[in-house]
């Protein structure tokens, strides 16, 4: 049986994504797959268990055969912070046993997720290089190519790590800085005998997010097109200027939520003219009946958000930021990206795989 410990220098890497798009490619092949999140830091109670959000849609994506309570052995929460102070090495220790002895049985593999970076537990002892020792698993480092700079961040896990770090992704890579990560950061982490397995670029539609997450997370209400809520939005725009130039502007994007204020019917009007997804209405203001009846026409959901245009910037860029990735057409997305820019058989090669 083999572990491949998933991990990361910095949060939204993208590691849950290649986790899962790695456990159904396994599984695909007729291998028994197994997951955990070691160290977790999301809390949420599901069906009475605490379990970390993320890790519970990847256990529940990989259709696991064992208990949700083994998802997630160490929940990081305020409450946990001050038991955890009452709670021996040991104690800790045989929480993250048990739950492995569970998860691993009978399985080809064990996908273990990372925290946000290398050094969250490390107060519990339980940072990713001593979890990784405590399970004798590879470590495999998904890398958030936006700077030279990662080149420190490698270098600093290789030491951190040692011969269990098996190569690295560079993920979410921006089309201006895939040249530079091809010529010359992959020749320097090569050289100090780092493998790059891939570099996987930004794509418009695993950060896209759909409009209902979008509505629950302004808390805000639907008022027409209820039936478009599943449509994936790419971008956003904030709609602020004069209605001259607006029509101009919003042709820029495509599949596109614009941001305006409510009380602006005639930036509404020229946002449901091009490619507009959805309309985020602030200011608690209430479109007026012409522009509501456009909307439904047209079949463009207006989102009413108590919440001023700044305050819903903030927001977007939050959800934004931690996208979720277990909707099906990111997944399909997200294997056909692996297909493409990752040399899976050597990553097989390096678990200790054999490639079918």
């Amino acid at each position: 049986m083999k572990t491949l410990y998933v991990i990361s220098t910095d949060s939204f890497s993208g590691k849950s994504g290649i986790i899962l798009s790695l456990g159904l490619r396994f599984e695909e092949q007729q291998l028994k797959v197994g997951y955990m999140k070691p160290l977790s830091t999301l809390p949420v109670k599901i069906e009475g268990v605490l379990v970390d959000e993320d890790a519970h849609s990847t256990w529940k994506s990989l259709n696991c055969d064992y208990s949700l309570k083994y998802v997630s052995p160490i929940v990081l929460s305020s409450q946990f912070v001050k038991d955890s102070a009452q709670m021996s090495k040991a104690k800790r220790v045989d929480l993250i046993n048990e739950a492995f002895r569970e998860v691993s049985k009978q399985k080809d593999i064990v996908l273990l997720e990372g925290a946000a970076d290398l050094k969250q537990g490390r107060f519990l002892e339980m940072s990713v290089s001593q979890v990784t020792k405590l399970l004798g698993a590879k470590t495999l480092l998904v890398v958030k190519a936006q700077s030279d700079f990662v080149i420190d961040e490698i270098m600093a896990a290789k030491d951190s790590l040692g011969q269990s770090l098996i190569g690295v992704i560079f993920n979410v890579a921006p089309p201006n800085f895939i040249r530079s990560l091809e010529e010359l950061i992959q020749p320097i982490i090569e050289k100090e005998g780092i493998k790059v397995f891939g570099i996987i670029p930004e794509d418009k539609v695993l950060q896209a997010v759909t409009i209902s997450e979008i509505a629950e997370h302004l808390g805000g209400e639907v008022l027409c097109a209820q039936e478009k809520t599943g449509e994936l939005v790419e971008e956003f725009m904030v709609g602020a200027m004069s209605q001259e130039h607006a029509l101009r502007y919003f042709r820029r994007k495509q599949n596109k939520a614009v941001i305006t204020g409510g009380d602006r019917p005639d930036i509404q009007l020229a946002a449901l003219e091009t490619a507009t997804k959805c309309i985020i209405l602030t200011g608690n203001f209430r479109p007026s009946p012409i522009v509501l009846a456009r909307a439904e026409e047209l079949e463009v959901p207006m989102i009413l958000a108590d919440v001023d245009t700044y305050g819903a910037v903030d927001r977007m860029e939050e959800l934004i930021g931690r996208v979720d990735l277990h909707e099906k057409r990111k997944i399909n997305r997200m294997q056909k990206l692996l297909d493409t820019h990752i040399d899976i058989k050597e990553l097989y090669k390096e678990i200790g795989l054999k490639y079918k």
